[in-house]
């Protein structure tokens, strides 16, 4: 039986040399990542006297955007099988990963992880959503429905084996703050030697990217804008979301407080008929994260505001 999903560690680097596939694909999701970051960088001007600064109209444009990307989500397939295909396992592979494990789930919508989890692997689900109309249809049976934010849980730190963050509260932060908010708590809840599963945890990286060179390339020929770049204020919080997480994440690395299995995934939306790309995440928790370490995550987070 498997004993749960592999994990192919690539940054900081090691002295062992592993051939495995799953340590290429996790290797080639970094890279993209790196690279995307690093564009980033550039393109929003961070740490220089050009940075990119927040404004009611560039939220505003992220909010849309979000709300676009909404339609139709909820008939999404959210269980063992959505999760497996996005952390590059199998059906064994997460039930012997969630094996009587006590598992958080945050924005768990209908419940339906949670139910095959409880159900194939035996753990002792917990379940977060801010809609209480949608957790009142998931069965007693299942677990415990916890009404609240995934930026604010009222749970205890260090709480949880297995926490999983399945297209909710990183994927539709409408600010920066949020983002850094959602990705704190995720980490805090979850137990030392325990792991946090975000799917995804970035998306659409590379297109976005291709937008704004193809805008750039329109400008300086004297052409029309992009069509893409219609709300370039909300494109450019994104990217700095997506910034926000690579910077913390790679941060924890470096101090040795976790490790990181990243997965690269692409598809067809089968409601937009748009190409989809999705990262994800398997984050092993090795030793405490201090407070210090949250608050810096928010403050760093919050120099984007507008300047007084």
């Amino acid at each position: 039986m498997s004993k749960g999903l592999k994990r192919a560690v690539v940054y900081p680097e090691t002295e062992s040399i592993d051939y495995s596939p799953r340590f290429a694909e996790s290797l080639l999701a970094f890279t993209l990542l790196q690279e995307n970051d690093l564009w980033a960088i550039g393109m929003l001007g961070i740490g220089t006297t050009d940075q990119f600064r927040l404004s009611e109209k560039s939220l505003a444009a992220r909010a849309e955007m979000l709300k676009k990307s909404k339609v139709g989500v909820h008939r999404q397939d959210r269980g063992m099988h959505e999760l497996g295909k996005l952390v590059c396992g199998k059906i064994d592979d997460i039930e012997a990963e969630f094996y009587r494990r006590q598992t958080l789930d945050i924005g768990c919508g209908l419940g339906i992880l949670d139910a095959e989890l409880a159900r194939k692997a035996r753990s002792r689900m917990f379940m977060v959503d801010n809609d209480a109309e949608v957790l009142s249809t998931i069965p007693r049976r299942v677990g415990k429905t916890i009404l609240a934010s995934g930026q604010e849980l009222p749970i205890r730190s260090d709480s949880f084996d297995r926490t999983v963050v399945s297209f909710s509260s990183l994927t539709w932060a409408k600010t920066p703050r949020e983002t850094a908010s959602a990705l704190n708590e995720a980490l805090r809840v979850t137990a030392v030697g325990g792991c946090l599963i975000a799917v995804p945890i970035m998306s659409n990286v590379q297109a976005r990217r291709d937008q704004f060179l193809d805008y750039d390339i329109c400008r300086l020929g004297g052409r029309a804008r992009h069509r893409y770049l219609e709300d370039e204020g909300g494109m450019k919080v994104w990217a700095l979301q997506d910034h926000l997480i690579f910077n913390a994440l790679i941060s924890l690395s470096d101090r040795g407080q976790t490790s990181i299995t990243w997965n690269h995934h692409t598809a067809i939306g089968i409601y937009s008929g748009e190409p989809l790309e999705h990262f994800s995440a398997i984050i092993d928790k090795h030793r405490p994260i201090p407070q210090e370490f949250f608050d810096a995550n928010l403050n760093y987070a919050a120099s984007f505001d507008p300047q007084d």
